[in-house]
């Protein structure tokens, strides 16, 4: 299996298990868990019994679309692409899953590849559909359905809202509609807990032991690429990890 990660953080070393290089993290970050630990000391687990924490947060896309489209459709994810597109033939298929603004729609249309639109906010998907000029799918991960098989699925800070008890069912409806040898990038904020931040969007954070547990689950799914990279949006953020997943 080839798997890649790399980090911005200097104490990050490597240890090589078996026919792959998997991360060993000291000193500041002594485990995996310890990247979450660091920048959420503050927080609190908060408990969603009795609450559809996937359904409140895509209320609050709902509520403030307008601002959210305003905050995030000019900024730029394109040093990002690549390490989707490396893996998709010129004019190949995307499905942008959770395609918010629809400024990476955009971008993969003027860059001459077909794609195809997912959004679990309504009111987003309007404003999404004026962006692109496509008509944007309204569903859920898990309620998506479509005959074609894509080349690749760009999930980008959108899989990371769904509950550890349900991630696992929604990611794999999605690799389920990939073609064989086609590939899902997701970013994933690094770590092993759940929360809501300040505005009450509710965040699974994902490690990579964890990633690695539910493709072990799926011999037609292959874990090839982890990048560990800073919050884009907001640097001063969570770090996340950039998951690259192939269907054999």
């Amino acid at each position: 299996m080839l798997f890649k990660i790399f980090s911005l953080n200097p104490s990050l070393n490597y240890l090589k298990l078996n026919n792959y290089t998997k991360p060993y993290l000291q000193s500041t970050y002594p485990s995996s868990k310890g990247i979450s630990d660091m920048f959420i000391s503050n927080s609190k687990k908060v408990s969603f019994k009795g609450s559809d924490p996937n359904s409140e947060t895509i209320e609050w896309y709902d509520k403030n679309a307008e601002n959210y489209f305003k905050e995030t459709k000019d900024f730029s994810m394109k040093n990002q692409y690549p390490q989707l597109l490396k893996y998709i033939p010129k004019g190949g298929h995307i499905l942008d899953a959770g395609c918010g603004s629809g400024r990476d729609s955009k971008e993969f249309i003027e860059m001459g590849y077909k794609v195809t639109t997912l959004e679990a906010s309504k009111n987003l998907a309007k404003l999404a559909s004026k962006n692109t000029g496509l008509q944007v799918v309204n569903t859920t991960f898990a309620k998506f359905k479509s005959d074609e098989k894509f080349d690749g699925i760009w999930a980008c800070s959108s899989l990371l809202h769904i509950p550890k008890k349900d991630f696992e069912k929604s990611f794999i409806n999605l690799t389920d509609h990939l073609k064989i040898g086609g590939v899902l990038w997701t970013c994933l904020k690094a770590g092993n807990i759940e929360e809501k931040d300040s505005k009450g969007r509710f965040f699974n954070y994902v490690s990579q032991d964890e990633m690695e547990k539910i493709i072990s689950k799926h011999k037609d799914l292959e874990l090839i690429e982890a990048v560990e990279t800073a919050n884009l949006l907001r640097p001063e953020d969570h770090p996340y990890i950039n998951f690259v997943v192939k269907k054999k």
